[in-house]
């Protein structure tokens, strides 16, 4: 099993201890990058400094979600999460908070 930096399967459910022995939610292994079945795993882990495209999904430190509205580059610290609904801009990257 391995580890990942991203937190759900590609129909958007948790995936289980991803930060070290990667499994989804009926506890099959997934690799660093797709499920079982090689299908895409989805919602990274915002990191600073790090390029983001449009519709990708992100999650802050404290477990707020988050779909890149703008593409662009994260700052180097994770801005405060807005409401659900509203958007705030990291670096030249714009999210807008899904949940």
């Amino acid at each position: 099993m391995a580890t990942t930096t991203f937190r759900d399967d590609h129909m958007g459910r948790d995936l289980v201890t991803p930060a070290s022995a990667s499994k989804d939610f009926l506890g099959r292994a997934t690799t660093s990058g797709v499920d079982y079945l090689g299908r895409a795993l989805t919602r990274v882990v915002r990191a600073n400094e790090t390029a983001y495209t449009i519709g990708q999904f992100v999650e802050f430190t404290g477990g707020e979600e988050f779909t890149v509205t703008t593409a662009g580059t994260s700052d180097t610290s994770q801005p405060t999460a807005p409401a659900v609904g509203a958007t705030v801009t990291g670096g030249t990257a714009v999210l807008t908070r899904t949940a």
